[in-house]
């Protein structure tokens, strides 16, 4: 990901680029210090410098792509909020590795959709003296799959 976590230079010929084309966006030239009005709209990396305690927690994951591209275009600082480090690695990571495999086990044509979401607790992530990132209370996930194959074996975990 470097250091330009909140956009990706050169971004015009791939599909997910067109979300960070929307409106006044504007792709910003390769550097290690982010613009104000970035900083102003959304986190970058200096963020999480003295989060000690949480991780970056992507929201919707690489694994869940099968395509390269795809898969870098989950990491931008847009598609992360904070989670705890111990449930990062251990509980989230392996229940997002068991909806990869429902996916790719059940779904005819591996086509499927998944939404994903927190809900804030109110507390936040400070830098200095202001208040950068809300900490989420619940992180939750949903997928569908709309030509499920019932005569997969079943997978519990």
């Amino acid at each position: 990901m470097g250091r330009r976590g909140w956009t990706r230079p050169g971004c015009t010929s791939h599909s997910w680029c067109l979300g960070m084309r929307v409106g006044n966006m504007k792709v910003l030239p390769p550097s290690d210090e982010p613009e104000p009005l970035i900083q102003e709209s959304q986190a970058v990396l200096e963020d999480y410098s003295d989060a000690v305690e949480y991780s970056r927690g992507l929201l919707n994951p690489d694994q869940h792509q099968a395509d390269p591209d795809d898969k870098a275009s989950t990491y931008t600082l847009t598609n992360v909020v904070p989670q705890i480090t111990d449930f990062l690695e251990e509980t989230w990571s392996s229940y997002l590795d068991t909806v990869r495999r429902r996916l790719n086990n059940f779904c005819r044509g591996k086509q499927s959709y998944v939404v994903t979401g927190v809900t804030v607790s109110g507390a936040t992530i400070r830098r200095g003296n202001e208040d950068r990132m809300g900490i989420p209370k619940h992180v939750w996930l949903a997928y569908c799959c709309p030509r499920f194959d019932r005569n997969s074996p079943y997978e519990p975990h």
